[in-house]
């Protein structure tokens, strides 16, 4: 928290298996970056986390992060495990086919695009 209460920055964490946790996602306020606010989280979730038997800790970072975030987790000990490769589709709003009153299959028209 800032001195005027707002949040500066978060570390969210998730149980992964029986001791393991996710980290993610992390963040800093913009206007907070550089003062090592995300990495103050970070020592206090790795601590918590050490103190309470919690195994292993991971996080996923975009590699092409453009706030170098990889160099925070390197410099907490974290290490490259494997990579990943994310795919994405980008789907264009479907066209929805009017069928007027008593058409031929209406009815079914109709009930199918609501139930999709």
């Amino acid at each position: 928290m800032t001195p005027e209460e707002q949040v500066a920055g978060f570390v969210l964490g998730f149980r992964h298996g029986r001791r393991g946790v996710e980290l993610g996602p992390i963040g800093t306020v913009p206007a907070w970056r550089g003062r090592g606010v995300c990495s103050a989280l970070l020592a206090s979730v790795l601590m918590y986390c050490r103190e309470n038997g919690f195994a292993p800790v991971t996080l996923t970072v975009d590699g092409e992060s453009p706030t170098h975030a990889q160099n925070l987790y390197l410099k907490h000990g974290f290490r490259v495990t494997e990579r990943l490769t994310a795919y994405q589709v980008r789907l264009q709003p479907r066209r929805r086919r009017r069928v007027g009153p008593g058409s031929v299959g209406s009815a079914g028209s109709d009930a199918a695009w609501r139930s999709w």
